[in-house]
């Protein structure tokens, strides 16, 4: 008997304490914020001293301008607009945050953040810039998972884009960065994977670039990567050139590689991209070899030719390993020759496993990359071409 009461009373405190909602903060008390702009407060002309001389900082220069938007569930369950933008300036992101509290009769909630969008002119502020990336880093109430752009047009032309099918433009924004899965055209990052890759490569890191298109309305493109080094903007990288990025870091997932082939435009859809980098010891530059394996689907033809003949089947697949193999090359050349810095990953992989050689070329990589000696092997295999006419 006694044994029974032990576990009815067990089993009433396991119910206690693990059902219902034990928040202070009731979901009508919450504003959700879906997304942040954070910006230079190009107002603030005052030219104030850096530090405070006052009992109440009150000195201090709102260098910052933070543009908060704001999600009502309320009126999204009523099919309303339910999307509200609330700016501030302030000295720093904390102030900001704290800020916001004082604009709004509601808890402001950031764990359902999705996108952070950095002004052009605030990432080439190196000094703010780090500022804004430690607050990031040290904020346990930001989602480290939401997506983040550097914007380049006028930072009030963010919000008023176009969010078609959704009802807020933060979610339209980040469910296209998330079509990176299956599509080489667009890019995507998280917070967590900047601060990484910033803090692991001194300072350089690629994030996708977010762009309004005029001739669009107010539609949008993310298909451009800008370039940071030092922790400061370095440059804005082609479409063209984004797939070798992709490739080289690991990134890529899905794509399509068209080629010609006889005169038809033949597009080969990417499911499985692999690469592998090798370090040959000897010379007086590094020497790379660099091999990358892909496997996909021929998805077009021509109706009246049989693509089932062993002959056509190893051309196109010879097509398509010098088409890829000749990219490789060229966007490799653009980085070495004319952004001059290492975002293909050599210097990482080096680092880990030829520590020694890495130490070597450390202080001056840069110069390193730029002569090194790298070479790419292809391999393409055809997996699926459709049905047999035969």
């Amino acid at each position: 008997m006694k044994h029974k009461r032990g576990l009815i009373c067990i089993l009433i405190l396991t119910l206690l304490f693990t059902s219902g909602c034990w928040d202070k903060i009731e979901l009508e008390q919450r504003v959700f914020i879906t997304a942040m702009l954070i910006d230079l407060n190009e107002e603030d002309k005052e030219n104030k001293p850096i530090g405070s001389t006052g009992a109440f900082n009150d000195d201090m220069p709102e260098k910052l301008k933070i543009t908060f938007g704001m999600a009502n569930p309320s009126k999204i369950q009523e099919g309303e607009n339910a999307f509200l933008i609330r700016s501030v300036t302030s000295v720093n992101a904390t102030k900001a945050v704290e800020k916001l509290a004082t604009m709004t009769s509601r808890v402001p909630f950031y764990g359902q953040l999705r996108l952070v969008i950095l002004t052009e002119r605030l990432v080439r502020n190196k000094e703010t810039f780090k500022e804004i990336l430690d607050h990031i880093e040290r904020d346990a109430v930001i989602n480290s998972l939401a997506k983040v752009v550097i914007f380049t047009g006028n930072p009030e032309e963010a919000f008023e884009i176009d969010p078609k099918l959704e009802i807020l433009n933060s979610v339209y924004v980040t469910g296209i960065m998330d079509n990176s899965k299956i599509t080489s055209e667009t890019t995507d990052m998280t917070l967590t994977e900047l601060l990484s890759s910033i803090r692991n490569n001194d300072g350089l890191a690629a994030v996708p670039l977010l762009e309004v298109r005029p001739q669009d309305g107010r539609g949008f493109e993310i298909n451009r990567l800008a370039l940071i080094k030092d922790y400061s903007l370095l440059d804005y990288l082609d479409t063209r050139y984004v797939r070798t990025y992709k490739i080289m870091n690991r990134k890529f997932k899905n794509g399509k590689k068209v080629i010609n082939y006889k005169g038809l435009e033949i597009p080969f859809v990417i499911y499985t991209m692999n690469r592998e980098i090798w370090l040959e010891e000897g010379g007086d530059n590094l020497k790379y070899r660099v091999k990358v394996e892909v496997e996909g689907d021929i998805k077009e033809y021509s109706f009246e030719e049989n693509l089932f003949e062993t002959n056509t089947l190893k051309d196109i697949q010879q097509k398509i390993q010098e088409s890829i193999k000749m990219e490789l090359q060229e966007s490799t050349r653009y980085f070495q020759n004319v952004i001059g810095a290492d975002y293909l990953g050599f210097g990482d992989y080096t680092n880990k496993y030829h520590n020694s050689v890495y130490k070597k070329y450390k202080e001056n990589w840069d110069e390193s990359f730029k002569k090194a000696e790298i070479s790419y092997d292809v391999k393409a295999d055809i997996r699926r071409i459709g049905p047999s006419k035969k």
